[in-house]
Protein backbone atom coordinates (compact mmCIF):
# COMPACT_ATOMS: atom_id res chain seq x y z
CA UNK A 1 0.00 0.00 0.00
CA UNK A 2 1.02 3.49 -1.16
CA UNK A 3 1.94 6.28 1.77
CA UNK A 4 -0.17 8.87 1.99
CA UNK A 5 2.71 11.20 0.77
CA UNK A 6 3.76 8.41 -1.92
CA UNK A 7 0.01 8.52 -2.81
CA UNK A 8 -0.25 11.79 -3.18
CA UNK A 9 3.10 12.33 -5.31
CA UNK A 10 1.21 9.36 -7.58
CA UNK A 11 -2.51 11.47 -8.14
CA UNK A 12 0.02 14.53 -8.81
CA UNK A 13 1.74 12.60 -11.58
CA UNK A 14 -1.34 11.07 -13.28
CA UNK A 15 -2.77 14.41 -13.02
CA UNK A 16 -0.20 15.89 -15.03
CA UNK A 17 0.04 13.13 -17.47
CA UNK A 18 -4.08 13.31 -17.89
CA UNK A 19 -2.87 17.20 -18.86
CA UNK A 20 -0.30 16.30 -21.06
CA UNK A 21 -2.54 13.70 -23.54
CA UNK A 22 -5.51 16.20 -22.96
CA UNK A 23 -6.72 19.32 -24.39
CA UNK A 24 -6.85 21.88 -21.69
CA UNK A 25 -6.29 25.48 -21.31
CA UNK A 26 -2.60 26.38 -21.88
CA UNK A 27 -2.78 28.20 -18.14
CA UNK A 28 -3.76 25.40 -16.31
CA UNK A 29 -0.74 23.19 -18.03
CA UNK A 30 1.71 25.71 -17.39
CA UNK A 31 0.18 25.70 -13.36
CA UNK A 32 0.47 22.08 -13.26
CA UNK A 33 4.08 21.70 -14.30
CA UNK A 34 4.29 24.55 -12.20
CA UNK A 35 3.40 23.03 -9.24
CA UNK A 36 4.48 19.20 -10.44
CA UNK A 37 8.28 20.75 -10.97
CA UNK A 38 10.84 18.77 -9.17
CA UNK A 39 12.38 21.15 -5.67
CA UNK A 40 15.56 22.22 -5.90
CA UNK A 41 18.33 20.00 -4.24
CA UNK A 42 20.72 21.44 -2.05
CA UNK A 43 23.98 19.31 0.00
CA UNK A 44 25.71 20.35 2.44
CA UNK A 45 29.84 19.75 3.23
CA UNK A 46 31.75 20.52 6.04
CA UNK A 47 35.64 20.56 5.89
CA UNK A 48 37.94 20.79 8.70
CA UNK A 49 35.85 23.60 10.48
CA UNK A 50 34.26 25.19 7.66
CA UNK A 51 31.06 24.96 6.65
CA UNK A 52 29.40 24.89 3.16
CA UNK A 53 25.88 24.71 3.20
CA UNK A 54 23.09 25.05 -0.18
CA UNK A 55 25.82 23.27 -2.68
CA UNK A 56 25.92 20.31 -5.03
CA UNK A 57 28.24 17.64 -4.81
CA UNK A 58 29.49 16.93 -8.35
CA UNK A 59 31.95 14.36 -8.71
CA UNK A 60 34.74 12.43 -6.62
CA UNK A 61 37.82 10.88 -7.99
CA UNK A 62 40.94 11.21 -6.70
CA UNK A 63 40.40 11.23 -3.34
CA UNK A 64 38.53 14.44 -3.21
CA UNK A 65 35.26 15.60 -3.26
CA UNK A 66 34.08 18.31 -6.17
CA UNK A 67 31.20 20.44 -4.84
CA UNK A 68 29.88 23.66 -6.52
CA UNK A 69 28.88 26.36 -3.65
CA UNK A 70 25.97 29.49 -4.66
CA UNK A 71 29.35 31.32 -5.71
CA UNK A 72 29.64 29.19 -8.51
CA UNK A 73 33.26 27.95 -7.92
CA UNK A 74 34.29 24.62 -7.99
CA UNK A 75 35.84 23.69 -4.83
CA UNK A 76 37.90 20.39 -4.49
CA UNK A 77 38.57 18.97 -0.73
CA UNK A 78 40.58 16.03 0.17
CA UNK A 79 37.74 13.06 1.67
CA UNK A 80 40.08 12.67 4.63
CA UNK A 81 39.16 16.80 5.84
CA UNK A 82 35.60 16.28 5.25
CA UNK A 83 34.02 16.35 8.46
CA UNK A 84 30.31 15.65 7.49
CA UNK A 85 28.47 15.83 4.35
CA UNK A 86 24.92 16.14 4.09
CA UNK A 87 23.60 14.78 0.66
CA UNK A 88 20.22 15.48 -0.88
CA UNK A 89 21.43 14.89 -4.34
CA UNK A 90 21.98 11.31 -4.16
CA UNK A 91 18.94 8.75 -5.34
CA UNK A 92 17.91 7.58 -1.42
CA UNK A 93 19.65 10.34 0.96
CA UNK A 94 18.36 8.84 4.19
CA UNK A 95 20.77 5.58 4.72
CA UNK A 96 23.63 7.89 3.46
CA UNK A 97 23.07 10.94 5.36
CA UNK A 98 22.52 8.62 8.41
CA UNK A 99 25.77 6.78 8.14
CA UNK A 100 27.60 10.43 7.83
CA UNK A 101 26.14 11.70 11.05
CA UNK A 102 27.05 8.25 12.59
CA UNK A 103 30.80 8.47 10.74
CA UNK A 104 31.35 11.90 12.26
CA UNK A 105 29.97 10.56 15.79
CA UNK A 106 32.83 7.66 15.24
CA UNK A 107 29.73 4.78 15.85
CA UNK A 108 31.96 2.56 13.28
CA UNK A 109 29.41 -0.22 13.42
CA UNK A 110 26.50 1.95 13.06
CA UNK A 111 28.62 3.52 9.82
CA UNK A 112 28.98 0.95 7.95
CA UNK A 113 25.70 -0.56 7.87
CA UNK A 114 24.28 2.23 6.53
CA UNK A 115 26.93 2.82 4.11
CA UNK A 116 26.43 -0.49 2.87
CA UNK A 117 22.59 0.15 2.63
CA UNK A 118 23.72 3.16 0.64
CA UNK A 119 25.57 1.65 -1.74
CA UNK A 120 22.59 -0.47 -2.85
CA UNK A 121 20.94 2.33 -4.70
CA UNK A 122 23.92 4.45 -5.40
CA UNK A 123 24.81 5.59 -8.63
CA UNK A 124 27.70 7.16 -10.38
CA UNK A 125 30.63 8.49 -8.27
CA UNK A 126 28.14 8.34 -5.10
CA UNK A 127 29.53 4.28 -5.40
CA UNK A 128 33.08 5.19 -5.16
CA UNK A 129 32.37 7.70 -2.65
CA UNK A 130 30.64 5.30 -0.01
CA UNK A 131 33.32 3.19 -0.77
CA UNK A 132 36.13 5.66 0.08
CA UNK A 133 34.09 6.29 3.48
CA UNK A 134 33.78 2.49 4.31
CA UNK A 135 37.82 2.57 3.35
CA UNK A 136 38.40 5.36 6.15
CA UNK A 137 36.24 3.21 8.70
CA UNK A 138 38.06 -0.32 7.74
CA UNK A 139 41.45 1.25 7.55
CA UNK A 140 40.86 2.42 11.50
CA UNK A 141 39.11 -0.80 12.64
CA UNK A 142 39.61 -3.57 10.49
CA UNK A 143 38.81 -6.73 10.09
CA UNK A 144 41.71 -6.89 7.58
CA UNK A 145 40.23 -8.82 5.37
CA UNK A 146 37.41 -6.54 4.66
CA UNK A 147 39.45 -3.60 4.48
CA UNK A 148 41.20 -5.55 1.94
CA UNK A 149 38.01 -6.61 -0.21
CA UNK A 150 36.63 -3.20 0.01
CA UNK A 151 40.04 -1.81 -0.84
CA UNK A 152 39.89 -4.19 -3.85
CA UNK A 153 36.51 -2.63 -5.34
CA UNK A 154 37.48 0.80 -4.56
CA UNK A 155 40.88 0.30 -7.06
CA UNK A 156 38.98 -1.58 -9.46
CA UNK A 157 36.02 1.67 -9.50
CA UNK A 158 38.75 4.31 -9.11
CA UNK A 159 42.43 3.34 -8.33
CA UNK A 160 43.60 7.03 -7.76
CA UNK A 161 41.20 7.29 -4.70
CA UNK A 162 42.29 3.55 -3.61
CA UNK A 163 45.89 5.26 -3.73
CA UNK A 164 45.15 8.26 -1.73
CA UNK A 165 43.61 6.06 1.01
CA UNK A 166 46.20 3.71 1.34
CA UNK A 167 46.99 2.67 5.10
CA UNK A 168 50.08 2.71 6.12
CA UNK A 169 52.07 -0.68 7.35
CA UNK A 170 51.48 0.18 11.12
CA UNK A 171 48.34 1.78 11.20
CA UNK A 172 46.89 -1.88 9.31
CA UNK A 173 44.53 -3.57 12.48
CA UNK A 174 46.14 -5.95 14.24
CA UNK A 175 44.93 -9.69 11.63
CA UNK A 176 43.79 -12.40 13.19
CA UNK A 177 45.34 -16.21 12.85
CA UNK A 178 45.79 -17.10 9.04
CA UNK A 179 43.92 -13.58 8.01
CA UNK A 180 46.96 -12.55 6.99
CA UNK A 181 47.32 -15.55 4.19
CA UNK A 182 43.30 -15.12 3.12
CA UNK A 183 44.34 -10.91 2.47
CA UNK A 184 46.88 -12.13 0.88
CA UNK A 185 45.81 -14.10 -1.69
CA UNK A 186 42.63 -12.12 -2.15
CA UNK A 187 45.19 -8.91 -3.05
CA UNK A 188 46.84 -11.43 -5.54
CA UNK A 189 43.27 -12.22 -7.48
CA UNK A 190 42.71 -8.76 -7.24
CA UNK A 191 45.74 -8.01 -8.70
CA UNK A 192 45.35 -10.55 -11.82
CA UNK A 193 42.27 -9.08 -12.63
CA UNK A 194 43.22 -5.73 -12.69
CA UNK A 195 43.30 -4.20 -16.68
CA UNK A 196 45.82 -1.66 -16.42
CA UNK A 197 49.45 -0.83 -14.36
CA UNK A 198 47.80 2.15 -12.39
CA UNK A 199 44.90 0.18 -11.65
CA UNK A 200 47.04 -2.74 -10.09
CA UNK A 201 49.22 -0.06 -8.32
CA UNK A 202 47.41 0.33 -5.44
CA UNK A 203 46.50 -3.34 -4.88
CA UNK A 204 50.53 -3.84 -4.99
CA UNK A 205 51.34 -1.47 -2.60
CA UNK A 206 48.78 -2.42 -0.39
CA UNK A 207 50.14 -6.36 -0.37
CA UNK A 208 53.26 -4.89 0.67
CA UNK A 209 51.79 -3.33 3.28
CA UNK A 210 49.96 -6.27 4.60
CA UNK A 211 53.45 -8.47 4.45
CA UNK A 212 54.96 -5.80 6.43
CA UNK A 213 52.46 -5.93 8.87
CA UNK A 214 52.22 -9.53 9.57
CA UNK A 215 56.18 -9.86 8.87
CA UNK A 216 55.44 -12.22 6.54
CA UNK A 217 58.21 -14.02 4.05
CA UNK A 218 59.03 -12.63 0.19
CA UNK A 219 59.45 -8.82 0.42
CA UNK A 220 62.59 -9.26 -1.73
CA UNK A 221 60.54 -10.66 -4.59
CA UNK A 222 57.26 -8.23 -4.57
CA UNK A 223 60.08 -5.37 -4.02
CA UNK A 224 60.78 -4.87 -7.91
CA UNK A 225 57.29 -4.20 -8.57
CA UNK A 226 56.27 -1.56 -5.30
CA UNK A 227 59.59 0.24 -6.81
CA UNK A 228 58.11 0.47 -9.75
CA UNK A 229 54.72 0.92 -9.63
CA UNK A 230 53.30 4.04 -10.96
CA UNK A 231 51.44 6.24 -9.01
CA UNK A 232 49.19 9.12 -9.55
CA UNK A 233 51.35 12.07 -8.41
CA UNK A 234 47.73 13.87 -7.73
CA UNK A 235 46.59 11.24 -5.65
CA UNK A 236 49.56 9.63 -4.27
CA UNK A 237 50.30 10.05 -0.17
CA UNK A 238 53.32 9.59 1.76
CA UNK A 239 52.53 6.52 2.61
CA UNK A 240 52.99 5.10 -1.08
CA UNK A 241 55.97 6.99 -1.60
CA UNK A 242 57.36 5.37 1.81
CA UNK A 243 56.17 1.51 0.96
CA UNK A 244 58.25 2.38 -2.23
CA UNK A 245 61.16 3.55 -0.39
CA UNK A 246 61.33 0.70 2.00
CA UNK A 247 60.87 -1.48 -1.13
CA UNK A 248 64.38 0.22 -2.36
CA UNK A 249 66.04 -1.03 0.60
CA UNK A 250 65.55 -4.95 -0.66
CA UNK A 251 66.89 -3.50 -4.52
CA UNK A 252 70.45 -2.49 -3.17
CA UNK A 253 72.84 -3.05 -6.75
CA UNK A 254 70.11 -2.55 -9.07
CA UNK A 255 69.33 -0.03 -11.60
CA UNK A 256 65.46 0.78 -10.21
CA UNK A 257 66.21 3.91 -7.89
CA UNK A 258 66.79 5.38 -11.29
CA UNK A 259 63.07 5.04 -11.80
CA UNK A 260 61.89 6.05 -8.20
CA UNK A 261 63.72 9.10 -8.44
CA UNK A 262 62.03 10.10 -11.74
CA UNK A 263 58.36 9.28 -9.98
CA UNK A 264 59.76 11.61 -7.09
CA UNK A 265 60.89 14.59 -9.58
CA UNK A 266 57.40 14.14 -11.60
CA UNK A 267 55.54 14.24 -7.67
CA UNK A 268 56.92 17.21 -6.71
CA UNK A 269 55.82 19.36 -9.51
CA UNK A 270 52.31 18.34 -8.49
CA UNK A 271 51.87 16.61 -4.68
CA UNK A 272 49.99 19.00 -2.63
CA UNK A 273 52.51 21.00 -0.03
CA UNK A 274 51.67 18.64 2.60
CA UNK A 275 53.77 15.26 1.47
CA UNK A 276 56.45 17.57 0.12
CA UNK A 277 58.81 17.11 2.99
CA UNK A 278 58.55 13.51 2.33
CA UNK A 279 59.32 13.35 -1.02
CA UNK A 280 62.38 15.68 -0.44
CA UNK A 281 63.60 13.38 2.54
CA UNK A 282 63.24 10.32 -0.03
CA UNK A 283 65.01 11.72 -2.41
CA UNK A 284 67.84 13.01 -0.26
CA UNK A 285 68.49 9.42 1.21
CA UNK A 286 67.74 7.80 -2.41
CA UNK A 287 70.92 9.83 -3.64
CA UNK A 288 72.84 9.67 -0.36
CA UNK A 289 72.70 5.89 -0.23
CA UNK A 290 74.03 6.03 -3.75
CA UNK A 291 76.67 8.58 -3.31
CA UNK A 292 79.24 7.58 -5.39
CA UNK A 293 80.47 11.32 -6.11
CA UNK A 294 80.48 14.64 -5.26
CA UNK A 295 77.76 15.63 -7.27
CA UNK A 296 75.03 12.94 -6.12
CA UNK A 297 76.11 13.96 -2.64
CA UNK A 298 75.42 17.61 -2.94
CA UNK A 299 72.32 16.66 -4.79
CA UNK A 300 71.63 15.06 -1.66
CA UNK A 301 72.12 18.00 0.37
CA UNK A 302 70.15 20.05 -1.43
CA UNK A 303 67.15 17.95 -1.19
CA UNK A 304 67.54 17.58 2.91
CA UNK A 305 68.20 21.25 3.15
CA UNK A 306 64.65 22.53 1.01
CA UNK A 307 63.19 20.57 3.68
CA UNK A 308 64.38 22.63 6.31
CA UNK A 309 64.43 25.94 4.69
CA UNK A 310 60.99 25.58 2.79
CA UNK A 311 59.40 23.83 5.95
CA UNK A 312 61.19 25.21 9.25
CA UNK A 313 58.31 24.89 11.68
CA UNK A 314 57.29 21.00 9.82
CA UNK A 315 58.33 18.35 12.21
CA UNK A 316 60.48 16.59 9.61
CA UNK A 317 62.47 20.28 9.50
CA UNK A 318 64.88 18.37 11.72
CA UNK A 319 65.61 15.19 9.44
CA UNK A 320 65.84 17.47 6.45
CA UNK A 321 68.95 19.08 8.87
CA UNK A 322 70.05 15.75 9.77
CA UNK A 323 70.22 14.56 6.79
CA UNK A 324 72.08 17.36 5.22
CA UNK A 325 75.15 16.88 7.69
CA UNK A 326 75.27 13.16 6.94
CA UNK A 327 76.26 15.19 3.39
CA UNK A 328 78.76 16.96 5.02
CA UNK A 329 79.86 14.25 6.86
CA UNK A 330 80.86 12.52 3.63
CA UNK A 331 81.51 15.03 1.84
CA UNK A 332 84.44 15.27 4.87
CA UNK A 333 83.43 18.84 6.30
CA UNK A 334 82.64 17.63 9.67
CA UNK A 335 82.39 21.42 10.93
CA UNK A 336 79.66 22.04 9.03
CA UNK A 337 77.84 19.35 9.96
CA UNK A 338 78.39 19.25 13.44
CA UNK A 339 76.83 23.23 13.24
CA UNK A 340 73.60 21.21 11.25
CA UNK A 341 73.63 18.69 13.86
CA UNK A 342 73.01 21.34 16.89
CA UNK A 343 70.64 23.18 15.25
CA UNK A 344 68.73 19.73 14.53
CA UNK A 345 69.03 19.04 18.61
CA UNK A 346 68.12 23.07 19.27
CA UNK A 347 64.93 22.19 17.09
CA UNK A 348 61.84 21.61 19.08
CA UNK A 349 59.95 19.57 16.55
CA UNK A 350 62.68 16.84 16.28
CA UNK A 351 61.52 13.43 17.22
CA UNK A 352 63.56 11.27 19.23
CA UNK A 353 64.24 9.11 16.87
CA UNK A 354 66.25 12.16 14.82
CA UNK A 355 67.55 13.18 18.16
CA UNK A 356 69.14 9.95 18.84
CA UNK A 357 70.47 9.81 15.43
CA UNK A 358 71.82 13.45 15.43
CA UNK A 359 73.96 12.71 18.80
CA UNK A 360 75.08 9.32 17.86
CA UNK A 361 76.58 11.65 14.30
CA UNK A 362 77.94 13.92 16.62
CA UNK A 363 79.75 11.56 18.79
CA UNK A 364 80.92 10.28 15.71
CA UNK A 365 82.25 13.79 14.38
CA UNK A 366 83.76 14.89 17.71
CA UNK A 367 87.36 13.66 17.22
CA UNK A 368 87.33 14.32 13.57
CA UNK A 369 89.66 17.11 12.53
CA UNK A 370 87.81 19.71 10.68
CA UNK A 371 88.98 21.17 7.23
CA UNK A 372 88.31 24.69 6.36
CA UNK A 373 84.56 25.90 5.86
CA UNK A 374 83.38 26.17 2.38
CA UNK A 375 85.82 23.26 1.48
CA UNK A 376 82.84 20.86 -0.32
CA UNK A 377 79.92 23.84 0.35
CA UNK A 378 76.96 22.64 -0.93
CA UNK A 379 75.92 24.27 -4.29
CA UNK A 380 72.52 24.02 -6.22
Amino acid sequence: MLSRAAGKHARVAAWLLGCAVKPCHPGVLVLALACGAARVRADQVIVGGRDYPGVTVIAFEKGKLGFRPASGDIERSDLREIKLIVADSIADPKDFNDAEQYYKNKNVEQAVVRYERALRSARDFWITLILARLQQLYNEVGPLEMLVDNYAHLAERDAPSALALLPAPESLPAPKPGEVQVSLRRLLAAEGGATADRARAPLTLLRYAVMLRGGEQGLDELAPAVATAPLDADAAGATAYRLKLDALGHLRGTDLRAEVLSDIEEALESAPQAILPDLLLMKGRILLEDGKDRDTYIRAGWAFMRVAIHFPDDARAPEGLLGAAQVYERLGVPDKAVALVRECLASKPATETTREHARALQERLGGTKTRPAGHGRIKD
